[in-house]
């Protein structure tokens, strides 16, 4: 594995994951993986963001902590750094937040994910109140709000940044219409200083690309945005997927590293599969 690092795999807890974290520990140092990053759904208190069949509820974040605590523990044998992220929500009504801020403010988490979950009751509901009945509405709302998310201060990257595509919130997912939207999400993210995330899962999906597409990836590589690269992983075996398939892509495009975080700071990890070569730099953003 010439990708050390997966900053964006799951638990049990999210209840619809498998696997104990100490299996993706191990799962993780069988390919070569020495940095492995969990970051579970976060609490959120209305059940329409999924309830317990898909985040923790509030009273298991201290459950959370000792599981991968437990993680940390075994990876230190295996020669795997353990990291405590989450992945956390953005939704265009502040009040759903609040609970939820301030989980992350009293939480000293390695880095939080923002997500914009579209396909959730909260965001159908709030389609239909707003009158957003199509596909190019759905989709320019979505890239309007991952910019906002990018902007709010809450998070270290976002992640998935096209899941729009997914679970059947829109029938057809065409980001060359969106290409201006896309831009302005972009730049949110490189006047933030936030990383972006390539997420492998889509690759396992019926479209069978990495998030995010290509037109993104340009946009991205045109500002030289940091990167983080995570599986998304929901079961052990899901660890470092699909890294040989996104490997050349990113080289073509001119990355030589990936960024790992250590409390809400973003390092540096070189993709170079030559072990005299310094893995880390010194400098972290």
């Amino acid at each position: 594995m010439t990708i050390p690092c997966d900053s964006h795999v799951h638990t049990p807890l999210c209840g619809h994951a498998s696997g104990d974290p100490v299996e993706y520990v191990r799962a993780a140092a069988e390919r070569g993986i020495t940095i492995l990053g969990f970051a579970c759904h976060c609490p959120m208190t209305s059940d329409e963001f999924g309830g317990p069949r898909i985040r923790m509820g509030f009273d298991q974040i201290g459950e959370y902590r000792r599981i991968v605590r437990d993680a940390a523990d075994l990876g230190q044998t295996l020669g795997v750094e353990v990291l405590c992220g989450i992945e956390a929500e953005y939704f265009p009504e502040p009040t759903e937040l609040v609970a939820m801020d301030a989980m992350l403010a009293r939480e000293p988490f390695d880095f939080v994910l923002g997500s914009v979950h579209p396909h959730l009751a909260i965001y159908k509901r709030w389609f239909a109140e707003h009158g957003i009945d199509n596909d190019a509405q759905r989709q320019r709302v979505f890239w309007r709000h991952l910019a906002e998310a990018a902007r709010c201060g809450r998070y270290d990257a976002i992640t998935h940044p096209d899941v729009v595509r997914c679970h059947g919130t829109i029938e057809h997912y065409d980001p060359h219409a969106h290409e201006d939207d896309i831009a302005a999400f972009c730049d949110a993210l490189d006047e933030a200083g936030l990383c972006m995330e390539i997420n492998t899962s889509g690759l396992f999906r019926p479209f069978g690309m990495v998030h995010p597409h290509p037109l993104i990836l340009r946009h991205a590589a045109e500002r030289q945005l940091p990167l983080v690269i995570g599986s998304d992983a929901h079961q052990p075996d899901r660890v470092g997927s699909g890294y040989d398939q996104v490997e050349p892509l990113l080289i073509e495009h001119g990355w030589s590293s990936m960024h790992v975080f250590r409390r809400r700071r973003h390092y540096p990890v070189k993709v170079k599969n030559d072990p005299t070569y310094p893995q880390e730099s010194e400098h972290a953003q």
